[in-house]
């Protein structure tokens, strides 16, 4: 028996962040899934007010660079889009252990006047990409209750996004977003 399943039977509550890891956890640990309570992220929203995104092709996406972020199916949906939309860029924030890897990926596919790694920012340095920013973005494979979705949002950015995990409860297709199937370079 692991510790993990230990801690799970002696809580009194598992808090996940939302319905598809509830359901995931009690599909793994039936005996538990009493237990477990959704309690999403919240944040506090500042109302940073309509900006006119209307004139422009930046792209903004925040993210560890790991598997789970989907960022080799983005980099290859920017080479689709810059062929008709040369003056397309994508801005990558974030750090991680495959930056190395996708900076040669983008080098591969000779994007680098279209994508640009930008690190890690600070807080008053992503608000100027947020507010530069025409379109925020989101490849990722799975996703828990991303708190840059709640920014990106905050931000009044549209946004394109992967159809899954947490992202299915915060945002619905057509209304508030774009949603794509996740891994599918055509479709984002």
């Amino acid at each position: 028996i692991s510790h993990q399943e230990i801690s799970m039977k002696l809580a009194d509550r598992i808090q996940v962040m939302n319905n598809p890891y509830k359901e995931i956890i009690g599909h793994y640990y039936p005996e538990v899934k009493d237990k477990i309570v959704t309690i999403p992220n919240g944040r506090n929203f500042n109302s940073h007010g309509l900006i006119n995104r209307l004139n422009g092709y930046d792209i903004l996406t925040v993210g560890r660079f790991d598997e789970c972020k989907g960022y080799p199916y983005l980099i290859e949906s920017i080479k689709h889009v810059a062929k008709k939309y040369p003056q397309t860029r994508l801005y990558i924030a974030g750090e991680g252990g495959l930056k190395r890897k996708t900076s040669s990926l983008v080098k591969k596919l000779n994007l680098e006047k279209n994508i640009k790694l930008l690190g890690w920012l600070d807080d008053a340095e992503l608000e100027k990409f947020s507010k530069k920013a025409n379109l925020f973005i989101m490849a990722s494979l799975h996703e828990n209750h991303p708190n840059v979705i709640l920014e990106a949002i905050d931000y009044y950015l549209p946004i394109i996004c992967s159809d899954v995990g947490g992202l299915k409860e915060i945002l619905t297709h057509n209304e508030n977003c774009l949603k794509v199937p996740p891994a599918n370079p055509k479709k984002l």
